[in-house]
């Protein structure tokens, strides 16, 4: 399961996506300049969570 939030650094809001159990280590996917964050494939981002 997936979960979407917006967290709000100073005046920059960041969408995110979590992906897998909150106790685990976290892993940090950044996608380039111009590139939407569900350019990630959903299966990859599942995988990594796994």
């Amino acid at each position: 399961m997936n979960t979407e939030k917006r967290i709000k650094v100073g005046d920059i809001e960041l969408a995110v996506l979590e992906f897998g159990d909150a106790g685990h280590q976290a892993i940090v996917l950044i996608m380039g300049l111009g590139m939407p964050m569900v350019s990630w494939p959903e299966s990859f981002c599942v995988a990594l969570a796994a």
